[in-house]
């Protein structure tokens, strides 16, 4: 991953988002059993049974935590480039 980049910049954003909605990390967790639940045995399977969930949240995080940044701005890649530890 590339320090200071669009999946470094999605990652943090991400992990601020939980830290500060309840029903975020709800949601996100109910992602993760659910990926395992449904067979996800390796990273890229996990990583990809969770990626709507990342995604809907990536969104509302720019929404929630970067609400002066114009909507163009707030597209850091999204997180579907290099998921991997998401």
């Amino acid at each position: 991953m590339q320090f200071d980049g669009d999946h470094w910049r999605n990652n943090l954003l991400l992990r601020q988002y939980l830290r500060t909605s309840v029903d975020a990390r709800e949601r996100y967790a109910t992602a993760k059993l659910a990926a395992v639940s449904a067979g996800a045995s390796n990273l890229v399977a996990y990583s990809g049974a969770k990626a709507a969930c990342v995604e809907q949240l990536l969104a509302e995080a720019r929404v929630e935590l970067l609400p002066d940044v114009s909507p163009s701005a707030r597209s850091w890649g999204g997180a579907r480039e290099g998921r991997g530890d998401l």
